[in-house]
Order: C-alpha cells, then sequence, then structure tokens
C-alpha cells in the first residue's frame, strides 16, 4: 500500500497524533523512495489539521517534515511554493500574519523566478 492509498482512502486525519513519526504514512512514506514528493505533498497538507485549531507547533512539525522529504526528490518551484501557501495559512490561523505575508513573498520570489526562466528560454 502506497502512500496514494492511504490520502485517497481518506486516512489523513483520522488517527494522526502529535509527533509525526507515530504514524504509519509517515513511517511508509519515509521508506518508499518513488512517492517522496507525493508524500511530501501529503504531509504539507496535513499541517492544515493543527493548524486549523491553533496548534502551530505541531503544523510546524508537518511543515518541517514535509520538507524534508521533498529535498530527497526533485522538488519544482511549485510545489514549494505550495509548501509555503499550506504554511502560511496555518500561521495566518494561529495569528501569525506577518509570517504569513513572509511565506507568500517567498513563494512569490520562487514562481517569479521560474517564470523568467522560463521566458528567458524561449528568446
Amino acid at each position: 500500500m502506497n502512500a496514494a492509498h492511504h490520502y485517497q482512502g481518506g486516512e489523513i486525519g483520522r488517527g494522526l497524533q502529535p509527533g509525526l513519526t507515530g504514524h504509519p504514512l509517515h513511517r511508509e512514506v519515509a521508506g518508499s523512495p518513488q512517492d517522496q514528493l507525493l508524500g511530501a505533498a501529503i504531509l504539507a497538507h496535513t499541517a492544515f489539521i493543527p493548524g486549523w485549531t491553533g496548534d502551530r507547533q505541531d503544523a510546524v512539525e508537518r511543515m518541517t517534515a514535509a520538507r524534508t522529504y521533498a529535498r530527497h526528490g526533485p522538488a519544482s518551484a511549485a510545489l514549494l511554493a505550495r509548501f509555503d501557501a499550506v504554511e502560511a495559512v496555518d500561521e495566518t490561523r494561529c495569528g501569525h500574519s506577518q509570517t504569513a505575508l513572509t511565506l507568500l513573498r517567498h513563494a512569490e520570489d520562487a514562481l517569479g523566478s521560474v517564470r523568467r526562466i522560463m521566458v528567458g528560454a524561449r528568446v
């Protein structure tokens, strides 16, 4: 069973405990090289769960794990910008709007750099 099955099966959000390493999905994603970017995306989106309830520490831990997993694969600027956006939502929900704005600027800069490279390649 791969990470996509867990996600599609609705297991994300049920039975998650604080601390990422305790959930079977996190252990599976860590040991599954072909799913590392998918697993990183899933982990990032699980940060919405504690973020929505104001548990900033747990949300930050999940985002840290997601970014760590993403470093093991060829993560695109779009994926990393999405992580910034997810984290910005969590920061906003937890009352840290300035941090959220910084994350959104970082995402915009990353996507802008990619766009400039792509436009330059067409010339």
